[in-house]
């Protein structure tokens, strides 16, 4: 698999082939999402229909070299074919990932949610703290695989949810330098696994010349989400944790206790 970023300076450039590479993950009931029975029409309708159709995502995309909204696309290919896609774009100074389609032939393969890993990983690499998108209430499959890695529903917005996700490096490096007290010169994300409501972090990190290895771990998802906004808002209660800090021979440990989740922080040796 290989991974592109279409800026507005690639697809000024596009190939043919590349336009109906795209489109042609799009192109599936795209005429019933514009309200049409094709049902009810000839055969040269439809056929008519499809090329306006076609034609109005065509412009699109050329059009995003001027729209000052558009990041660029996440594109991801398989086998030298473009298998599922999605967009970053700017709205009211926050990050939203939109569009993301996998094509019709290579679903439930994990080709959407690699993707969406992907531009994850590229937004909070360029420091953003916080990622939106916006779905359908009726769109599960998109729903799912956006929670699958992280994000939550934040707002209902009629006919639509609003999903979020929190750079978590610098939400953990709020809480840490909360509860030790000082300012981290470093800190890596080494993995994180959720398996339902079960969430994993670890981390690798570096203060007052020491290095240390972190682990946020909760058995309850919502629980944790809740920790992580609240750190985010700056409305964190420290009455209601338990912290420790404890020296043991040559190594220091730190434990951060709450409601069904806990912080631990341990001398890297």
């Amino acid at each position: 698999m290989i991974i592109e970023y279409w800026d507005k300076e690639k697809i000024k450039i596009l190939t043919e082939n590349e336009k109906e590479d795209w489109f042609d993950v799009y192109d599936y009931n795209l005429e019933m999402d514009r309200g049409y029975n094709i049902n009810k029409m000839s055969l040269e309708e439809v056929s008519n229909l499809r090329q306006i159709i076609k034609k109005d995502y065509l412009d699109y995309l050329e059009s995003l070299v001027n729209d000052k909204s558009f990041i660029n696309y996440t594109i991801l290919y398989n086998s030298g074919k473009i298998v599922s896609q999605c967009r970053m774009i700017v709205r009211d100074n926050q990050i939203y990932i939109a569009g993301l389609e996998t094509h019709r032939d290579y679903r439930q393969l994990g080709f959407g949610k690699k993707v969406l890993l992907e531009t994850i990983a590229y937004i909070f690499e360029q420091g953003f703290n916080s990622i939106h998108s916006v779905i359908r209430k009726w769109n599960e499959s998109s729903l799912k695989t956006h929670k699958s890695v992280g994000f939550n529903i934040t707002e209902n917005k009629g006919e639509n949810y609003l999903l979020s996700l929190g750079n978590i490096k610098l939400l953990v490096k709020q809480i840490i330098e909360e509860f030790v007290d000082t300012k981290l010169t470093k800190i890596q994300l080494l993995s994180e696994k959720i398996v339902l409501l079960d969430t994993q972090y670890n981390f690798y990190i570096e203060f007052n010349n020491q290095k240390y290895v972190a682990k946020l771990h909760s058995n309850n998802k919502a629980i944790l989400t809740k920790l992580l906004k609240n750190i985010k808002d700056n409305t964190l209660n420290k009455s209601n944790f338990y912290f420790e800090s404890k020296k043991y021979g040559y190594s220091h440990k730190y434990h951060l206790y709450g409601k069904e989740y806990w912080l631990w922080i341990e001398k890297y040796i």
